[in-house]
């Protein structure tokens, strides 16, 4: 079965599948931790065969709340929220009449061996532990690893950092504080069976045996593969470490794994709160539309959601502008894509705050190039959810549906449907086309129609065009807008984009609406996923006859915080 359960001072979900024993009085239980990618379909043949021997078990899903190269950047909140977040499943253990809190066990493979040691030295309730395929220390088997996960991710830090070798060696060591070979020191070694592998490249074997020596030499047992090969074995292992685990909680003993002076753990959890503000921010906002998320899908099923899988990607995004005409403006803006595993991959929450008329009508064209700053309203922002249903999900071309509400006095429901088409010519073009048609109660039935044409010239310059035509019940013309730009990417971190727009009204008394210029200068700054934006524009805007047609310059500054997967980015995980 499936289970979640929040912590006491984290207020981040964590989710997990809980094997239960039908049977009178208390089970001892078993903690499994999956490996980097958070395959639990390894982790439940043990708990299955766990289970069938008369222990509860529970399989904790894997959380990475910054992308990979973020974890690696700045190891140490990531290690230890962890720790944190594992003791919390402890926890609920102890609250559970039908399981023992006297005799729990923990195994691990992989990742899940590194977050195995950790927690056992963290947490004197741990009575045994089994660490399978972990080394140390962990900086020297970050870097040396073969696994292709990790060798991206330290390319990635590499070059971020413009560090060699032996430079991103000795800078790992410095941040990485919690370490597995100093934790080693801090478990007692005859409560742990270690699994190690001679031929394995990805935690290289001579780190193995490095822990196992810090550890004071406890028992082990050596398989002749690699890292992956070691699922050969798979059959054997359940045994020995079930095996392991039936000697351990049979023997009469005062103490666990954790051999850490008494009150360590406590100033450990207080020390977790030292993750940065920005950190925590990301996050808070991330589990908020995440919790939503998790709450809405559980009325159509098992909720099986985990961090990770639910919001595909988000961003908020807070707001300054000035310009000659209108002045000051201000605006908070949200837009979230959230998968519903019980309604199925198909299906997805759509959330946003912003101009709702834009996003339902198809004129603000998602995660791209939308109106020109100038042209929307700041005070026109309410908010919007809806259920978007996409008949192939994992193609770019396709029908897309959604139904919802924009969250106003009163309400206004609406229905849309869409459809996506791409096709790339040669080499260097990509021709998108998205038609869409919309009901609202407010302003009837309408449609839009988005062309656009993207040229890449070179690895530092694309060329866009963007053509937008929207018309509705209420309108007598077609309402568009054409957007040329340029982008030009200055380095891994700024870029800038130059563009030329134009709106109007074909039926209106003045049909060309406003036109102008616009240079926008963007840079990501501290995070992978957070970013600030300057633009300056000068327009001619005039909306009837009455209106004399005068410059108007405006500049603006913006600050967008992403969050969940985007494209480009290591996943979460």
């Amino acid at each position: 079965m499936a289970a979640g359960l929040q912590g006491d001072d984290d207020d981040t979900p964590i989710s997990f599948e809980f094997y239960e024993q039908i049977a009178d009085g208390s089970s001892p239980v078993i903690v499994l931790l999956p490996i980097l990618n958070g395959q639990k379909h390894l982790m439940r043949p043990f708990a299955t065969y766990f289970a069938q021997h008369g222990y509860a078990a529970v399989i904790v899903d894997n959380l990475q709340r910054r992308s990979l190269l973020e974890d690696m950047i700045d190891p140490e909140p990531a290690i230890r929220r962890t720790i944190q977040r594992h003791r919390r499943v402890i926890d609920w253990v102890e609250t559970r009449p039908d399981l023992d809190g006297s005799r729990i066990g923990v195994f691990g493979a992989s990742l899940g061996g590194f977050n195995a040691l950790f927690l056992s030295a963290f947490d004197s309730r741990v009575s045994a532990v089994v660490p399978a395929l972990a080394g140390g220390s962990l900086a020297e088997v970050l870097v040396a690893s073969n696994e292709r996960r990790i060798i991206r991710a330290v390319d990635e830090v590499r070059n971020e950092l413009s560090l060699d070798d032996a430079a991103l060696l000795e800078y790992l060591q410095d941040k990485i504080q919690t370490d597995t070979l100093v934790v080693a020191e801090h478990i007692h070694p005859d409560r742990v069976l270690m699994v190690l592998a001679e031929d394995d490249e990805a935690v290289p074997y001579e780190r193995q045996l490095e822990l196992q020596e810090a550890m004071s030499e406890p028992e082990a047992i050596t398989l002749p593969t690699g890292h992956t090969g070691a699922a050969v074995y798979l059959p054997y292992l359940r045994s020995k470490v079930l095996d392991f685990f039936d000697r351990k909680f049979s023997e009469p003993s005062d103490y666990g794994t954790a051999a850490l002076p008494a009150g360590v753990c406590d100033e450990f959890e207080q020390d977790v709160e030292k993750i940065p503000l920005l950190d925590r921010t990301q996050s808070t906002v991330h589990n908020v539309v995440n919790g939503a998320a998790q709450y809405f899908d559980s009325f159509f099923g098992a909720n099986k959601v985990s961090d990770r899988s639910n919001v595909s990607r988000g961003s908020i995004s807070l707001r300054s502008q000035y310009d000659e005409r209108d002045g000051f403006g201000h605006s908070v803006r949200l837009r979230a894509r959230i998968a519903l595993p019980a309604l199925k991959e198909r299906t997805k929450l759509v959330l946003g705050r912003g101009d709702a008329d834009q996003m339902i009508d198809g004129s603000a064209y998602d995660y791209g190039d939308n109106l020109p700053g100038q042209s929307n309203d700041f005070e026109d922002e309410d908010w919007l959810i809806g259920l978007g249903f996409s008949r192939n999900p994992n193609s770019s071309d396709g029908w897309h549906f959604s139904v919802g509400i924009k969250i106003n006095t009163p309400l206004e429901p609406y229905v849309r449907g869409g459809y996506r088409w791409n096709k790339t010519i040669g080499d260097a073009w990509l021709w998108q086309v998205r038609p869409v048609v919309f009901a609202q109660s407010q302003r009837g039935t309408g449609g839009s129609l988005t062309n656009i044409f993207d040229y890449a010239a070179s690895p530092k310059w694309m060329f866009r065009s963007t053509s937008i035509l929207q018309g509705e019940d209420e309108v007598e013309g077609l309402g568009w807008t054409q957007r040329f730009t340029a982008f030009q990417r200055l380095s891994d971190r700024v870029a800038m984009s130059y563009s030329l727009f134009g709106t109007g009204e074909t039926e209106a008394e003045v049909p060309v609406q406003d036109y102008g210029l616009e240079i926008r200068w963007r840079r990501r700054i501290s995070r992978e996923w957070l970013f600030i934006e300057l633009l300056t524009f000068a327009s001619w805007p005039r909306e009837d006859l009455t209106e004399i047609r005068e410059r108007n310059l405006g500049v603006g500054i913006e600050f967008e915080m992403q969050f969940g997967d985007w494209p480009g980015r290591p996943q979460r995980r």
